[in-house]
């Protein structure tokens, strides 16, 4: 059964994203297991940490190719132009063919859902957005033996998005003060 896991902590720079990523990558390399890691941080360290920036910048320019941010969306974009209201743009529907990229395949698997800048537009995003995460999730957990979710530093559509969609949850903390204040922070 797949398990989905999310590394939370309302602090950041206490190794959330180092931890997602060597973990994901040491179950496909050393266990064989078919892993999904999910970049749900506007900021997109783990997209950074696993893509190089000719690579991604590729990947978003082909139209064909979605981030995590298409999951969120719930209707057209509204492109901006010089003039007027701008446009409207259809995108796809997002499904893993479109959304993931290949990290690693020898005899285990991890694929990667890149985060975007443009996540941060959606913040205040329509109601029930926040269930939209673990819906994509639920239709994919057949192909893959863990998912791995890295979320942001902060209370938002993204960490609910994770809570609602998670089987569990890795909160890391340095020994320091305000790594620990983070973590009374998800308790409550």
């Amino acid at each position: 059964m797949t398990k989905v896991i999310s590394f939370i902590n309302m602090k950041g720079g206490v190794g959330k994203t180092t931890l997602a990523v060597n973990i994901a990558y040491a179950l496909a390399y050393f266990f064989r297991k078919k892993v999904l890691l999910v970049d749900v941080d506007p900021q997109f360290n783990t997209t950074q940490y696993l893509v190089t920036p000719k690579n991604y910048m590729k990947y978003i320019e082909d139209d064909s190719n979605l981030t995590v941010f298409d999951i969120f969306r719930t209707g057209p974009l509204t492109m901006p132009t010089t003039v007027g209201q701008g446009r409207k743009e259809v995108r796809p529907a997002p499904t893993l063919k479109n959304t993931t990229i290949p990290i690693y395949n020898d005899g285990g698997k991890l694929d990667l859902i890149p985060s975007a800048l443009d996540l941060m537009t959606l913040e205040s995003s329509a109601r029930g957005t926040e269930n939209l995460l673990a819906r994509f999730l639920h239709s994919t957990k057949s192909a893959y033996d863990n998912i791995i979710l890295d979320c942001p530093p902060t209370t938002s559509i993204f960490t609910v998005s994770a809570y609602i969609a998670s089987d569990a949850f890795v909160t890391p903390v340095k020994p320091d003060y305000l790594s620990s204040v983070g973590l009374s922070l998800i308790d409550s």
